[in-house]
């Protein structure tokens, strides 16, 4: 590791003091810090977890790697300690990083990248909304929309012909109706798709599952769910999930509103190829869930 950048919550009263230890630790380790976050082999965040998925933009922006100082109240994702930065220094001099997926979602808007959660929820607060939800399985690949593919109208019918595909080639069978059910409508308030780094924020607060960061996985959460009823489910990376709202909704990526997504268009979520390499300080997964969400450990 020659280069680091740190990227600070200035809100937080000790970021500058821990700012100036490591920069006056830097030269013993023979490591510079630099002013641009392009300059850097890894980004340092000094904060809590919104610092570090703010730090994970720049880190995927500028495709380095990414560490975290916790001075957060919950702080679940930063592991090094302020108290003591010669752990975050030996971490990156001497140990390697460890993968981070993201989420790669495409719509008839655009296309984005999310690596806490994305949210398709209701837009009108009078009603809620009626979302077809399916999943396709590990043989069903499809890679992302190509860059030059723009018009909203090409997008939308892109992606509802591979929704319309997954259907009628891996819906169950009903014998009830003596047809394929025709991917089930969900009637919620919205649903929440999270990657392991994202499991233990709002996923967590709706009921999802605290995923191991190390796993390369998506968990699936529906909000106030009336019916038909249906638990979190944890998805693969090779497994792409399609949802459709029957009136207009909200999509949310990592807690910004990126656009609103028309009635009947298709929003595809899957585990992204590109991933995010974190310097951490090595602790037992469930010590650190237990402690982060109020345990005495």
């Amino acid at each position: 590791m020659k280069t680091v950048y740190l990227c600070l919550n200035v809100e937080k009263p000790d970021s500058e003091s821990v700012s100036k230890k490591l920069r006056k630790k830097s030269s013993k380790y023979e490591i510079e810090v630099v002013e641009e976050p392009n300059e850097a082999d890894c980004i340092v965040t000094i904060g809590g977890d919104g610092t570090f998925l703010y730090g994970a933009k720049l880190a995927l922006q500028n495709s380095c790697s990414l560490a975290g100082i916790n001075l957060g109240r919950f702080g679940f994702l930063p592991s090094f300690n302020p108290d003591n930065v010669e752990q975050l220094f030996y971490a990156l001099n001497e140990t390697s990083p460890s993968d981070r997926n993201i989420l790669e979602v495409e719509t008839s808007i655009g296309s984005f990248a999310s690596m806490n959660e994305i949210v398709l929820e209701r837009k009108r607060v009078q009603r809620a909304a009626r979302i077809s939800m399916i999943s396709s399985p590990p043989n069903f690949a499809r890679t992302p929309l190509p860059n030059e593919t723009a018009d909203p109208n090409v997008r939308a019918r892109i992606l509802n012909e591979e929704m319309n595909e997954v259907i009628n080639e891996f819906s169950t069978y009903s014998k009830l109706k003596e047809q394929n059910i025709m991917g089930p409508i969900f009637v919620c308030d919205g649903v929440i798709v999270a990657t392991p780094l994202g499991s233990t924020a709002y996923s967590s607060s709706a009921g999802g599952p605290a995923i191991s960061p190390y796993s390369d996985v998506m968990s699936v959460t529906l909000t106030s769910l009336h019916h038909p009823r249906i638990p979190p489910v944890v998805l693969s990376s090779k497994e792409n999930l399609y949802l459709q709202a029957e009136e207009e909704c909200v999509l949310v990526c990592d807690g910004r509103h990126v656009g609103d997504i028309a009635g009947q268009d298709v929003v595809r979520v899957r585990v992204g190829n590109k991933k995010i390499q974190v310097y951490e300080r090595p602790a037992s997964v469930v010590t650190r869930l237990a402690q982060a969400f109020g345990a005495e450990v």
